[in-house]
């Protein structure tokens, strides 16, 4: 029997924590310990990962660091180490593991949805649908004191089709972590499989910023599509009407190719639809919503909103 320890994001890891708990009875393992980033909100919210440790009686702790000589992560490092971890899971955690932790176990795993050295950081799936790649997958590796640098244990590749975005490839990430789960883990408690990343064809997945939902029309359609698509969760994608914003949705939003347009930004429909000029092109957009208002065909939008032909879009910087 070994002890695993899990780090989890607070909402997303939740199902994987359910099917390493599985993992776990079935092979007469045991989870000795879940952790997780302390809440964000303004407002008490139990997050998912922490629901499912309560339900299932698990060890949960919440540290808002992990450094030596502070409260949390002093008494999270006693708790760590009084379990006696054998191996340690990291997914999306959002911190970095100091290295007493990475003494203390014999085995650190990180998931990390990108097929490594492509895509180290914390947004993989994002810059690789705004890059147009048209296939990413995920990776179990070995953690070291470098951001995703470590030795691979296993990946899977899965194919980015025309309409993913950031929530659809995160689902078929979340089914390929599952299988890794069970195919892997036992190899990786044998000290089996590993390998060397290659160094030389590293690409950076730096961390959102909340601006970048603000659409810049001086892109051309393909770009700002594929940049709405992977922005679709967080920060979402906006622009600004007379400083007014407005939010468009990447699912109900497509690029026109064969419109010849100068202005960028510029309204040059607005209609059934609102078709927006970009650079040298344009995009055609069936939903929308204003800031604080709820989400609504273009056409029932007009109705109550006064955007015209004619009139320019801005990216207005916050």
């Amino acid at each position: 029997m070994y002890n695993i320890a899990f780090f989890g994001s607070p909402d997303f890891s939740a199902r994987i924590l359910l099917e390493l708990q599985s993992f776990c009875k079935k092979n007469k393992h045991k989870i000795s310990v879940v952790t997780s980033q302390i809440n964000k909100q303004k407002y008490h919210f139990i997050y998912p990962i922490k629901q499912i440790s309560l339900i299932h009686s698990l060890t949960f702790f919440q540290a808002k660091i992990l450094k030596k000589r502070s409260h949390d992560g002093d008494s999270f490092y006693y708790i760590f180490k009084k379990k006696q971890t054998d191996l340690a899971v990291i997914l999306a955690y959002g911190k970095i593991i100091p290295k007493r932790f990475l003494n203390k176990t014999n085995i650190f795993i990180n998931i990390h949805a990108s097929l490594l050295p492509n895509w180290r950081g914390p947004a993989p799936i994002q810059r690789s649908i705004e890059a147009g790649d048209t296939k990413m997958g995920m990776s179990l590796l070995d953690i070291n004191m470098n951001i995703d640098s470590g030795d691979i244990y296993n990946q899977y590749t899965i194919f980015i089709k025309k309409n993913d975005t950031t929530y659809s490839i995160r689902e078929k990430i979340c089914k390929l972590i599952k299988k890794a789960l069970k195919n892997d883990l036992n190899l990786i408690l044998k000290k089996s499989l590993k390998r060397k990343q290659n160094n030389k064809i590293v690409n950076d997945a730096k961390i959102l910023k909340k601006n970048e939902g603000n659409i810049n029309w001086n892109k051309n359609a393909y770009e700002i599509h594929q940049k709405m698509k992977a922005m679709d969760i967080w920060p979402g994608n906006f622009s600004f009407h007379n400083k007014r914003k407005i939010h468009f949705f990447s699912n109900k939003s497509f690029p026109i190719n064969n419109i010849k347009n100068k202005y960028p930004g510029i309204i040059i429909s607005a209609y059934k639809n609102l078709i927006v000029g970009s650079r040298n092109s344009a995009l055609i957009f069936t939903e929308a919503k204003l800031n604080n208002k709820k989400r609504m065909l273009i056409k029932n939008l007009l109705q109550g909103y006064n955007i015209k032909q004619g009139n320019i879009l801005k990216k207005i910087i916050l």
